[in-house]
């Protein structure tokens, strides 16, 4: 069984230490899954995060008069509480940021 351990304080804020507590982490069920595309379903209560692949083959045109379609194979799905996305999305720009700080700006290719 493979473990990650930590140890973090409980509380609200680093400035308000709560009691130390170690927090093992069992990673012997995990599978890793690769994805390059995503998609975002809200609701009140919780955001479902799909993952997947975009295969990047351009299907032919079709007959509702689209030039063409990309297939994107959904793998995987997350569901999660809004405070849970709220502290990925703060992790998420924290990693992004120290990496751009150490490789330089990420460029996104938007649709348009």
């Amino acid at each position: 069984m493979t473990q990650q351990e930590t140890t973090e304080n409980i509380g609200n804020s680093p400035q308000k230490a709560g009691p130390r507590v170690m927090i093992r982490v069992d990673e012997s069920a995990m599978s890793t899954h690769y994805a390059n595309a995503f998609r975002t379903f809200p609701t009140t209560e919780e955001l479902t995060l799909d993952f997947g692949l975009n295969m990047m083959t351009q299907l032919p045109p079709d007959a509702t008069g689209a030039d063409g379609a990309m297939q994107l194979t959904i793998n995987d799905r997350v569901i999660m509480n809004y405070q849970m996305a709220k502290r990925l999305a703060i992790s998420l720009g924290n990693v992004i940021r120290a990496h751009e700080e150490k490789f330089g700006e990420i460029k996104l290719q938007l649709p348009e």
